[in-house]
């Protein structure tokens, strides 16, 4: 069993956490950052039958921005969302001024009888 932890130098707090996942042998994987600067790596190894094992190990990390349209597809989707909630927003409100202006006049015509 694994346990592998990821901690940010700089701000002090875990970024990245694998608690107790199977492996055989080996393990390895590609973690990429969009925030740059120094991280501890900890592995915690436990075998049955045997002492548990622990690495530290501390390392630069250079940030990975994400690809231009990823960024563009979801500021698309962010700015359709906002529309159509404004578009909703007005459509419910109108429908509502008419029930309102028609309730006035259905009240008018009742206290006019």
């Amino acid at each position: 069993m694994l346990t592998l932890t990821i901690t940010d130098l700089e701000e002090e707090r875990r970024v990245f956490l694998l608690p107790r996942v199977q492996a055989q042998g080996s393990f390895s994987f590609d973690f990429q950052f969009t925030h740059g600067g120094r991280h501890r790596v900890t592995a915690l190894a436990e075998v049955d039958g045997e002492s548990s094992t622990r690495q530290e190990k501390i390392i630069a990390v250079v940030p990975v921005e994400p690809a231009q349209i990823a960024v563009f597809r979801a500021s698309f989707l962010f700015l359709g969302v906002i529309a159509g909630g404004m578009f909703v927003g007005y459509t419910s409100g109108r429908s509502g001024r008419r029930r309102a202006k028609r309730k006035r006049a259905q009240d008018d015509g009742n206290r006019r009888l």
